[in-house]
Parts: structure tokens; sequence; C-alpha cells
């Protein structure tokens, strides 16, 4: 499966830092702060390495079942998973241990390991490579040695209440699943995947004084929406569509009460007008891609939600 000249960005895993680095860039330029280069570099090898590992799960649990990778994107990637394993994905973790250590401040060093314990959490949960009682078990003893961890190191408290809520949300659905007839997690991967994505983008900004909370939570619905969008155009059931759609509406939703409500009552001071504007517009796109969904290929309707985000933070840049 080569992939089209549109989908060669997704194929190398290359739409997510992009997106992470201009985000993370309009909202410093936003909130006048200024962003070092080595934490842009740091947020850029951290969501390409994420992403890169979850396609090459993603492909090996397909290849198990003798499948056949489902998207060009995973296709590529288990193709070049010798040379992701051996050679790229060690250089990216080298990369990323000597910014930790050397050019990124301590307190931002240990924020960023706290997500970066999150998004491993959520591969592991998301995309099991085996399941059973021992892996739940596992699982949950995982996860409250890496709060009771968290509790010692030099993070702020406010990091430490978001990360325990994102753990019993991520427990709570491992456990409902168990009451789900599909057998399937009652939050979605691309909830989640948005929340954390979010995290990461606001981390940088928050630590040099810049971010707020509704911040996070505007980013969080609107990535969650750019993943939902592009499931939505690869279900392959109608429940599946019908369940992702659902969720999309409560997105939307949550941009809205934040943009209408919130931003209104309270103006810039609590969300920024330019980041209302910019998620409002990403949101807007993203909205017009549902219909152009059945006319469309499936990887031009990915490539489309990628371009709603991106337009999104140009838009946040520009007014800022």
């Amino acid at each position: 499966m080569r992939p089209r000249w549109w989908e060669w960005p997704q194929a190398l895993s290359l739409e997510a830092p992009l997106v992470a680095w201009l985000w993370l860039q309009a909202l410093a330029e936003v909130h006048q702060v200024w962003m070092p280069a080595a934490v842009s570099w740091g947020l850029v090898l951290a969501v390409w390495w994420i992403y890169g590992v979850d396609r090459l799960l993603d492909g090996w649990r397909t290849a198990r079942r003798g499948s056949v990778p489902p998207t060009a994107r995973h296709a590529t990637h288990w193709r070049c998973r010798r040379w992701l394993l051996v050679g790229v994905l060690p250089m990216v973790t080298g990369a990323l241990v000597w910014l930790g250590l050397w050019r990124v401040p301590e307190g931002l060093m240990w924020k960023a390991a706290l997500v970066a314990g999150l998004a491993v959490f959520y591969l592991v949960l998301y995309v099991p490579l085996w399941r059973g009682p021992l892996m739940e078990v596992g699982l949950v003893l995982a996860a409250v040695m890496m709060l009771e961890l968290a509790r010692k190191l030099p993070v702020e408290p406010a990091d430490l209440f978001v990360a325990g809520v994102v753990v019993v949300i991520l427990l709570l659905s491992l456990f409902l699943r168990h009451f789900s007839r599909e057998d399937r997690m009652p939050v979605p991967k691309e909830v989640v995947g948005g929340l954390l994505f979010a995290l990461g983008v606001c981390g940088g900004v928050d630590f040099y004084g810049g971010a707020l909370p509704l911040d996070t939570l505007q980013l969080a619905a609107l990535f969650g929406m750019n993943l939902l969008v592009i499931s939505l155009a690869e279900a392959e059931t109608e429940a599946e569509t019908a369940r992702l759609r659902q969720w999309l509406v409560a997105g939307w939703i949550g941009v809205i009460v934040i943009h209408g409500i919130v931003g209104r009552m309270m103006g810039g001071e609590t969300v920024p007008r330019e980041v209302l504007w910019g998620v409002g517009v990403g949101a807007g796109l993203m909205a017009l891609l549902l219909p152009l969904r059945r006319v469309i290929p499936v990887s031009a309707t990915r490539t489309l939600a990628d371009a709603a985000v991106v337009i999104a933070a140009l838009v946040t840049w520009w007014l800022g």
C-alpha cells in the first residue's frame, strides 16, 4: 500500500509534530511567553515518538491477526519497522533524554515526564498486544505505582491532580469495558488521545506562566474532534459510526459552552479570545467535513481534518 502524495506526512508521522509545534508557538505568542528551542524540539520529538510507537503497535496487532495494515500510515510504519526499532526510535529516545537532562528546565522536565508516563499507560491500555486478568491487574498496580512515584517528584499539585483524574478515567473505562456488549472501552481512544495531546502542548506554556486550564480544555476538545473525525471516516460498522458521532457532538457542545458562555461571561481573562477564535474556526471546519466524508476518499478526510487543526493554530498565531 503506497501512500498518495497527500498521505506522506501521515505515513511518516509528521502531521502530529507539526500541529503540536504550531499550537505551542501560537499559545506562546498569545500569552507573550518566550519559548526556548529545546522545549519546542522536545515536544516535536516526543509527539513523533508516541505516534510512531502507536502505529507500530497497531501494525503488530494487525499482523498477529493475519490481516493487512488498514491504512497507508500503518503499512509504512510496519514495512519500515526494523529501521524504526533499530535506528530511528533509539536515536529519538536518546535526543529526548539529552534534551530533558541538559537543555530543558528541571521543573518542566518532570512535568513532561508525568505526561509521558500517562501516554505510555494510554498506549498499553488502548493498543494491547494481549489481554487477560493478569494484564489488567498489572495495569492497576502500574497506575498506583506511577501516581505514588509522581507524589515524590517535584511536580506541581495541579499537575498531580490532573494526572490522577486521567488515571482514574482510564481505569474506570477499563472496568466498564467488561459490561460492554462489544467488549470496547467506553471512553474512546480518540478522546483520551486528544486530552493527552493538549496536556503536552500546553505544558511548556503553562510552565513559563502562560496557559490557563480552559486553554487546555479547549484544545483537548479540538484535538479529540480531529481524531474522532478521522476514526469516523475509517469506521466499518454503523454501531461504531453512531458511537463516534455521539462523542463528536459532545466535543462540539464542549467548545460551544466554553466559547459561547464562559468566554462571553469572563472575557479574555479566562480564555484568550485568540484561542477561542482559533478553536472555533477549527471546530467549524471539521463540522464541514462530516457531509464531505461520504463523497471524498478516507485518506483525503484524514488530511483535511489535520489541515483544519493547522489552520486553527495559524489563526490563533496570527491574532496573537
